[in-house]
């Protein structure tokens, strides 16, 4: 298995993850369960010019990045009551995230 810059989260960064994942199929998912995210062995695949490929190594994790901004969307949104913590981490997790996909 290959090691992304999204691999072992922080403590917060894994509690939002088990308090908002969307269920099994999900980024957040599987970072809840394992409190980090690593590229598996089966790799998904892509269509261009045509015809079906596998990902690289930077497409899989520039995606993995993509679709974590998108699932954090929603914590990030709180900003007052019981969830403005979850709102303060999904905010800076999503600006990080950001910086990464505008490389």
């Amino acid at each position: 298995m290959t090691t992304t810059d999204l691999a072992n989260v922080d403590p917060d960064r894994h509690v939002l993850a088990q308090e908002w994942h969307g269920g099994q199929s999900t980024t957040l998912y599987a970072i809840a369960s394992t409190g980090a995210l690593t590229l598996g062995t089966i790799r998904p695949t892509t269509f261009e010019d045509g015809t079906w490929r596998h990902m690289t190594d930077d497409e899989w994790t520039a995606d993995l990045r993509q679709r974590l901004w998108v699932e954090l969307a929603d914590p990030a949104q709180h900003d007052a009551g019981m969830n403005a913590e979850d709102g303060r981490v999904a905010r800076a997790w999503r600006d990080e995230l950001w910086s990464m996909i505008e490389e």
